[in-house]
């Protein structure tokens, strides 16, 4: 039988193991992000309907939940648009937790968090994924090609003023397009909105999958380690994602070395920026890096007070 609903499980960097559940049309949404994976949005609103019957999507649920609940971490709702603007969000979510024993997350684009029916049904769950992409109407505008009756900083003081009202987790998530959002001009504005929320994890990502619109493109690696770390000098904590996580990501006492080599190859970093993206520690760091500059396979430079480390390309 082909699902309609339900789909997975699928590998979630952030989430773990996920069941997902799709309550929206193929695309409806509040926002045409130059980005999207699903591709163009084909309906730009910002009305809530009621496309489905959730005793449909229930049903379906429940048949498929019984089949993977001991091999999933986690539930969590999607959608090919905007999930929230399903009516029937809240009612979804009770019943949903009344077949699951697992935690139930949603990813949502933000823009809809001036609706205070949307948080009252958010505060169902326990994982709430927003999207923070721009703090400047410029980038919003280039980014996330909005429904005309959006306002930027509506939806980011909004937003703030949830995640200090919801009690479950949050992961913000910035994902960054290359020659759009990614000055410092914009992650500083961007870095503002963060400071005002309550958050567990901030996630900066970019664009790895064929984007909506053509000519869109990421940051490269290096780029992507730089606005972690501009991130980071905030006091952001921040966790970088995407293809380089996967070469220089796992990182244990033995394979130090080869990491901070691969890191090194793409910018100078100091130790401190070392510890930022693998989560090592600094005095383990420090004894790596002194060893790598002795045996030749890093070069160390002093600039404005501060010790770079430098690799061999």
């Amino acid at each position: 039988m082909t699902n309609k609903y339900i789909f997975g499980p699928v590998p979630s960097r952030r989430l773990g193991r996920s069941l997902g559940v799709d309550i929206i049309p193929s695309k409806i949404c509040t926002l045409d992000c130059v980005y999207c994976e699903v591709g163009k949005t084909t309906e730009l609103t910002c009305a809530r309907e009621s496309w489905f019957s959730t005793d449909d999507i229930i049903d379906e649920f429940s048949r498929e939940y019984e089949k993977v609940k001991d091999n999933i971490d986690v539930v969590t709702i999607t959608g090919s648009g905007e999930p929230t603007l399903n009516r029937n969000l809240a009612e979804i979510a009770r019943r949903i937790k009344e077949v699951s024993s697992h935690p139930i997350a949603i990813l949502t684009n933000s823009t809809t968090l001036t609706n205070k029916e949307v948080q009252k049904a958010l505060m169902l769950f326990d994982i709430v994924v927003p999207s923070l992409d721009a703090a400047t109407d410029g980038a919003f505008q280039a980014v996330n090609l909005p429904a005309p009756e959006l306002d930027i900083a509506e939806i980011n003081k909004a937003l703030a003023e949830f995640t200090h009202i919801f009690t479950g987790k949050i992961y913000l998530e910035v994902l960054l397009v290359k020659d759009i959002n990614d000055s410092k001009e914009e992650m500083s504005a961007i870095a503002d909105v963060i400071k005002r929320c309550r958050y567990d994890m901030v996630q900066v990502n970019t664009v790895f999958r064929p984007p909506a619109y053509s000519g869109t493109k990421g940051l490269n690696e290096e780029e992507l380690i730089d606005a972690f770390l501009y991130f980071k000098s905030f006091g952001i904590n921040v966790e970088p994602v995407g293809n380089f996580v996967k070469s220089l990501g796992g990182t244990t006492d033995e394979n130090l070395p080869e990491r901070v080599s691969a890191l090194l190859r793409m910018r100078p970093c100091t130790v401190n920026d070392i510890c930022a993206v693998f989560g090592s520690d600094e005095a383990k760091t420090a004894a790596v890096t002194d060893r790598m500059v002795k045996d030749g396979l890093i070069e160390e430079k002093i600039f404005k007070g501060q010790k770079f480390y430098f690799g061999r390309r």
